[in-house]
């Protein structure tokens, strides 16, 4: 009997398990939120200080942590095994080097030293005085208000209908006044242009990924310059224009003028036949309302001969939309599940479910393919169903919990892992390709080629 066919058998009564695991995969994506989306800087100036925290610490408060967060880890830590440490005597140990320093921060660095330990990334303890809320950080001139929906008033929430799939979709949506273009500091301290928004006002206007900005509307950029001030010079009312000064990989400078324009920012699935013959499908989040916009794709590409699944830089999503993406090529297939340190949950699936496309696959990844993404690809090739192209998945993917401290710091604990069909555990250090692709050069980039899908199609020409 297969793996998942026995937490089927033992769980699939049990749907507080399952709200609980969609609980844990919303966490998640809220852990990698919080540093995008921030606090307002209203709240910031409400909180206390990194040195007020600090000052307040104390032995015995440290000692508090301590007890919840060798509790925790006795006993919902995903290893049993602890990493191969002696766990048992570590924090006793660890307890009594906290008991004797006779500085509380330097106990409390002892604490995260203690967690550390388990030689587990994802299981670490974050400070009191490093849990204050930060600056939000957008691309280009993007800001918290215009990125964070109102909160409705009362009355709204009281009559409020079910969402709507196309409502859910709608919620994804980023909206702002600006050029189009993602901008990053990188090594060198320059400015480049390392995203370049389809059909935005940036991409009409000719900018292309690799360029380095150098002016803005005549005021110079230098290599000391700050990307902050960039992003505000760039800003501006919708209509009005901005003059960027560029230069290319080559060096030669250009100038490009571009008219401000209202920006929204959606993901969507796109799909288009390559060759006459190759069908190809991305779909950016793995949730349940993308998973429907690529059911409306799919009928399109079933008499493809071929097929690329896209999943490069998918990096979230839910179970539900996982699931509904895997069974367009297994059907009826077991799903694998979740096992926790008391027990396990199998990932339900359609048992009458029907593959609709039976030909070879080929599924694309990098190193920001993480998350359900990564079972969906662990899956595909357990099963034997799909080429693996591109590079080594993200790993480290595993269910976590964040538990508030008595200090005010935070642990966050690794509690699940996915275990496939099989019985096997999802890779820690990510799936490797069967074929590797290599990153390409900005002027491939420049010249608007994907050398990913030409590795693709030049491997599925031969299947």
């Amino acid at each position: 009997m297969l793996y998942s066919e026995k937490l089927n058998q033992r769980f699939r009564n049990s749907p507080y398990l399952f709200k609980k695991l969609q609980a844990f995969h919303f966490l998640i994506s809220l852990i990698f939120l919080i540093p995008v989306l921030g606090f307002s800087q209203e709240d910031a100036q409400n909180q206390e200080t990194a040195e007020d925290r600090i000052a307040n610490l104390s032995i015995e408060l440290v000692l508090k942590d301590f007890d919840l967060v060798e509790k925790s880890i006795t006993e919902e830590y995903v290893d049993p095994g602890f990493g191969g440490t002696d766990w048992e005597k570590l924090k006793k140990e660890y307890k009594q080097k906290i008991e004797s320093a006779q500085d509380p921060k330097r106990a409390y660095e002892l604490l995260i030293e203690m967690a550390g330990k388990l030689g587990n990334e994802n299981t670490t303890i974050f400070p009191p005085w490093l849990t204050q809320p930060a600056e939000p950080e957008f691309p280009e001139e993007v800001t918290a208000e215009e990125a964070l929906p109102a909160e409705p008033p009362e009355e709204e929430k009281a009559t409020a209908e079910e969402p709507s799939e196309q409502d859910a979709v709608d919620a994804l949506k980023l909206k702002y006044t600006g050029v189009g273009v993602l901008i990053q500091q990188v090594e060198s301290g320059e400015i480049m242009v390392v995203q370049v928004f389809e059909g935005g006002p940036a991409e009409k206007a000719g900018v292309l990924i690799g360029d380095v900005i150098v002016g803005v509307d005549g005021w110079e950029v230098s290599r000391e310059t700050k990307i902050e001030e960039v992003t505000e010079r760039i800003r501006g009312p919708e209509g009005t224009e901005v003059l960027l000064t560029l230069r290319d990989p080559l060096g030669e400078e250009r100038k490009v003028a571009i008219t401000r324009a209202s920006i929204e920012l959606k993901p969507e699935v796109k799909h288009r036949i390559i060759e006459g013959t190759i069908g190809y499908l991305r779909i950016p989040l793995l949730t349940p309302e993308l998973a429907s916009e690529g059911a409306r794709a799919l009928p399109q590409l079933l008499n493809t001969r071929r097929m690329i699944l896209d999943l490069r830089s998918v990096e979230s999503g839910s179970i539900e939309g996982m699931v509904r993406i895997a069974q367009w090529f297994l059907g009826a297939a077991n799903m694998g599940g979740f096992q926790y340190r008391k027990g396990a949950f199998a990932l339900p699936y359609n048992k009458e479910a029907i593959a609709a496309y039976h030909r070879p696959l080929v599924i694309l990844t990098n190193s920001r393919t993480y998350g359900l993404a990564e079972v969906l690809v662990f899956l595909m090739q357990e099963y034997r169903r799909a080429t693996i192209i591109g590079n080594n998945t993200a790993g480290r993917f595993e269910l976590m919990q964040l538990i508030e401290l008595p200090s005010g710091g935070v642990l966050r604990l690794s509690v699940a892992r996915y275990i496939s069909p099989r019985g096997n555990p999802l890779p820690f250090k990510g799936i490797a390709p069967e074929v590797i692709v290599e990153p390409p050069d900005i002027s491939l980039l420049r010249e608007g080629r994907d050398t990913y899908v030409e590795k693709a199609v030049e491997e599925l020409r031969r299947q």
